[in-house]
């Protein structure tokens, strides 16, 4: 079972068009389908020659942004999916897997292809997905949407406009950064012009001649023509102290900045974990804000050296040299750190990981997150159980297996002989031996302080507890740890006998030995009113509960809030919910998925599988030849994106 996981926040890059006009886009990536982002937008103007005249004559641009939700971050109105309608996908053209430019919103992505046709892909909840046709030189994408300047400087936006962020003006653009719920853009005339909104009120621009433009989360810079930087919007944005000089190139991250000067250093500024807020020059010497900020660490430890293009991400950012590599620098995994060999002619970075585009034009991503949790590793295995942002499998050879979250992902042991796992929010692990006894972690090597010495037949694990079905058919459960009281929590089990079990984040569901369900814990969705009748199987998600009736129907209740709980017709045999989302397998074999579709997690691949589990952001399973299978959006790029 899967848990909330609002993170995944990060910024955009922006390589200029072959007419040295810069681009910036943002990419949020939030909590779900329907969250604020955190992040912002890189801008860049190229020019000259050299490392910059490549730059330029491929006319590479490369926008990837990504946010990061908080809860109470101020939504403008109620920013749920009410407003929503799924949109199918629709089929894309086939794809020379050549680009001049690419951009990605919050669990999708939008690519210009070398004839100037747009290829997207990933969630298409609000029609942000469904590409327009005609030929763009650039892309910008927001939150939920997206915005393309086409080949008569007219700019065009689809997707989700709560907040008129789609609204584009009428008028001629030659560069375009979209925002959180707003989006701006360079005119002909190199005036802005910003429309939507910025923390629930109307965006503006200020008066003057800009070249190039990026966007935060409710902020926006411009680096003007008098190439001195310039930014606006929120008075909660920490990103508004600026910096002196002269700039050509410019990456926004949530609460800092970084910029390429005209001598080609890199100069960052903003706020990190420590509440401190400061202009970090080259030789380090530090510049106090202000104001008060918090969190974000890329700004720090800016690399010495010359750099051609610079992008922003949430705790980290990325660089090109003039020898076309990549350098990266901040916190977090180092899988996000760890730049790939070889050399490119454009970057982006998003909230964990970042993409570049190849001098043979392919894109490369690295770093931790989406590929992690749908990476399937090779073999054949027993079953699976996914949760947060990792799923981990028993082998054949009875060897346990996890991959996605770093704290997991190298955990591979031949020790636990395990008959059964089961993973909890955020990244809790229970093993139950074939002897019976149980043991649980909340990361490889931390184990719980109050796993009991019972024998057990089954377990589950949720939110700092786990339950089990003992030998004599009765439920007991634990905390990790003594701090910890289930009468606290209120997840004390029933008394009686019962024969399976489920464990959400704060609630719980049993069959009884009558085949009733009876579930304990939080209520605050309904999730634990368990319906009448008789079951076969139940399972529990962050806020809703499915069981499987005697007849093999379906039947859900508690959160609907992405329709998690409209489960389909038809008869299935075993099913496993994710955080907003639910997979089941048919008697057909075939897996059938439904609720939230943010990430392509509900959109199960085709064939016979034989189990199923789901995580936050990503649902796997195992197909009749006892092989994996993941799926979300990143396993399913078009053809020419590779992730290393």
């Amino acid at each position: 079972m899967p848990a909330p996981s609002r993170s995944d926040a990060a910024c955009s890059v922006a390589l200029g068009t072959a007419l040295g006009i810069a681009t910036a886009a943002r990419r949020p990536n939030g909590w779900e389908d329907d969250a604020m982002p955190r992040t912002s937008l890189p801008v860049v103007t190229i020019e000259g020659s050299g490392a910059r005249g490549i730059l330029r004559r491929a006319a590479v641009i490369v926008l990837l942004v990504a946010c990061l939700l908080g809860a109470g971050l101020g939504c403008i109105g109620n920013e749920g999916p009410s407003d929503a309608s799924t949109v199918p996908s629709r089929p894309s053209p086939p794809s020379t897997g050549k680009y001049t430019a690419v951009t990605a919103g919050r669990s999708f992505a939008c690519a210009i292809e070398t004839d100037g046709t747009l290829t997207c892909w990933g969630s298409n909840r609000y029609g942000q997905a469904s590409e327009p046709d005609g030929i763009f030189t650039a892309l910008s994408a927001g939150f939920y949407h997206m915005c393309g300047i086409r080949t008569d400087n007219t700019v065009e936006c689809w997707g989700r406009s709560s907040a008129g962020q789609t609204d584009a003006p009428e008028g001629s653009f030659v560069s375009i950064a979209a925002g959180e719920h707003h989006t701006c853009g360079i005119r002909i005339d190199k005036t802005i012009t910003c429309w939507g909104k910025i923390s629930g009120q109307p965006a503006t621009a200020p008066d003057g001649s800009f070249s190039s433009i990026a966007a935060g989360t409710s902020h926006t810079c411009a680096i003007g023509t008098d190439q001195a930087i310039q930014c606006w919007g929120s008075e909660f944005s920490y990103g508004l102290t600026m910096p002196m000089g002269e700039f050509t190139d410019m990456a926004s991250g949530h609460n800092y900045s970084c910029a390429i000067s005209t001598n080609r250093l890199v100069e960052c500024w903003g706020t990190n974990s420590d509440n401190e807020s400061y202009l970090v020059m080259e030789d380090g010497t530090r510049f106090p804000c202000t104001f008060t900020c918090k969190g974000y660490d890329a700004q720090e430890g800016a690399p010495e050296g010359i750099f051609v293009a610079i992008a922003a991400g949430d705790t980290h950012a990325c660089g090109i040299r003039t020898d076309h590599t990549i350098e990266c620098w901040g916190k977090g995994h180092s899988s996000r750190l760890n730049s790939p060999p070889g050399t490119f002619v454009a970057i982006a970075a998003g909230y964990s990981h970042s993409c570049a585009i190849a001098t043979d034009q392919s894109v490369l991503c690295w770093g931790s997150g989406y590929v992690g949790q749908a990476g399937a590793p090779k073999g054949e295995f027993s079953s699976i159980s996914a949760s947060y942002n990792f799923t981990c499998g028993i082998r054949a050879n009875n060897a346990i297996r996890c991959w996605g979250e770093s704290q997991w992902e190298e955990f591979d042991t031949l020790e636990a002989n395990p008959l059964e796992i089961a993973t909890g929010t955020p990244r809790n692990l229970c093993i139950l031996r074939d002897s019976g006894s149980v043991e649980c972690w909340s990361e490889p090597g931390q184990a719980w302080e109050t796993t009991p010495n019972d024998d057990f037949v089954e377990v589950a694990a949720g939110l700092a507890y786990a339950c089990g079905i003992r030998t004599d058919s009765a439920i007991a459960c634990w905390t990790n740890s003594h701090r910890l009281d289930l009468d606290d929590l209120g997840l004390q089990p029933p008394n009686g006998s019962f024969t399976a079990l489920a464990a959400g984040d704060h609630h719980a569901c049993a069959i009884r030995e009558d085949q009733s369900v009876e579930c304990w814990g939080s209520n605050e969705m309904d999730q634990a009113d368990a319906p009448k009748g008789t079951f076969i199987a139940v399972i529990a998600g962050h806020s809703h509960s499915c069981g499987i009736k005697t007849d093999n129907t379906l039947k859900c209740w508690g959160d609907d809030w992405y329709d998690q709980t409209d489960a389909p017709e038809g008869e299935f045999t075993s099913l496993a919910a994710g955080w907003y989302h639910t997979c089941a397998i048919s008697t057909d074999t075939t897996v059938a998925c439904w609720g939230s579709t943010g990430s392509g997690k509900a959109d199960p691949p085709e064939g016979s599988f034989i189990a199923v589990a789901a995580g936050e952001d990503h649902s796997c399973g195992i197909r009749t030849d006892r092989t994996l299978e993941c799926w979300m959006w990143a396993t399913r790029m078009p053809k020419g994106v590779h992730w290393v």
